[in-house]
C-alpha cells in the first residue's frame, strides 16, 4: 500500500485495494472511510467497495452536526467511530 501511495496512486484506489485485502478473510466485514471537507463541515465518501453506490452518493456532502447519525456526530465531536452489526442486525 505504501508503494502505491509513493507512486502517486489516488487515495480512493489505494483504500479500495486495502479494503479488499482486509475484507477477504472476513466475509461479513464492510470497510469504509468518510473524509471531512477542508472546512470540516461536511462528510465525503473516500472509499467503500462493498457498500451500495446509492449510500455512498447519499453521504457525499452531508453536513455534520451533533445529530447527523453515527459518522456525522463522531466527526462533529472529533472522534473515531467503528460500527459493528450483530448477525441479527447485519443489514444495519
Amino acid at each position: 500500500m505504501l508503494e502505491r501511495l509513493a507512486r502517486g496512486a489516488p487515495l480512493r484506489d489505494t483504500l479500495t485495494a486495502l479494503y479488499e485485502i482486509v475484507e477477504q478473510p472476513l466475509p461479513n466485514a464492510v470497510c469504509s472511510v468518510l473524509l471531512l471537507n477542508a472546512e470540516r463541515s461536511s462528510l465525503h465518501h473516500a472509499a467503500a467497495p462493498r457498500l451500495p453506490r446509492a449510500y455512498c452518493e447519499a453521504i457525499d456532502g452531508v453536513l455534520i452536526s451533533a445529530l447527523t447519525g453515527s459518522c456525522g456526530t463522531a466527526a462533529y465531536d472529533h472522534r473515531e467511530v467503528t460500527l459493528r452489526a450483530s448477525p441479527k442486525n447485519a443489514h444495519v
